[in-house]
């Protein structure tokens, strides 16, 4: 969501609609990372901190699933205000093999972040 200003000088809020990578999965027992490119035609093209700064952008996460064990629809929205995005930095893995082939989910990483190496398109971080 971001603030707009019409031709006419009117002043609203409006809710944009990011289509991702993957926008389903029927299967959660590993992970799943939401994706979006960020192309020519896409309303993130050329955004800076400043840039969504100046139009109050918001980014609204809805998700819905099914629990496996009980079948029961399960619901949950995140709300992110452009000042808590991290440019230049991506999620750690969570995920690693084993040497004996198993799956090792580390979640004491839930919350860390590496940085990414700034591309000319992407120049974060700076």
């Amino acid at each position: 969501m971001r603030s707009e200003t019409t031709l006419e000088g009117v002043h609203f809020y409006r809710m944009v609609d990011l289509d991702l990578e993957r926008g389903r999965n029927p299967s959660l027992a590993r992970s799943w990372t939401v994706m979006r490119k960020i192309i020519e035609s896409s309303p993130l093209w050329q955004a800076t901190p400043e840039s969504l700064a100046t139009s109050d952008a918001e980014f609204v996460v809805t998700m819905t699933g099914l629990d496996e064990t009980s079948s029961q629809s399960l619901h949950a929205t995140g709300r992110y205000a452009h000042s808590e995005l991290l440019w230049g930095a991506r999620h750690a893995d969570i995920l690693s093999e084993l040497p004996d082939g198993r799956i090792r989910l580390d979640m004491t990483r839930f919350h860390d972040v590496q940085p990414t190496l700034p591309l000319q398109s992407f120049p974060y971080p700076r």
